[in-house]
C-alpha cells in the first residue's frame, strides 16, 4: 500500500539477501497486484499468494512458513 503512495528511496534490485514473500490473496489492505508488483521488482525473491486466506495468513500456515524460512539460503 505504502510503495503505492510514495515512491521509496530505496533500488529493490541491489537487494542480494534471499527474500521470501507470501500473501495472502484476501488481504483487503494490501491487493495481490500490488505484492505481485513488489515480487516483481525483489531479485530472487520466493513468493507465494495463498487464496482465501488475508492478511494473518500466517497464523494458518506458521510451520510451513517457518520451514520455508529455515530452508533459505
Amino acid at each position: 500500500y505504502l510503495r503505492m503512495q510514495h515512491p521509496w528511496q530505496v533500488d529493490l534490485s541491489k537487494i542480494t539477501m534471499p527474500v521470501m514473500q507470501w500473501h495472502g490473496e484476501d488481504d483487503r489492505i494490501i491487493s495481490i497486484g500490488s505484492a505481485r508488483g513488489l515480487a516483481g521488482d525483489l531479485p530472487g525473491v520466493r513468493f507465494r499468494s495463498f487464496p482465501g486466506l488475508g492478511r494473518f495468513m500466517v497464523y494458518q500456515v506458521w510451520k510451513e512458513f517457518l520451514t520455508e524460512l529455515l530452508e533459505l539460503p
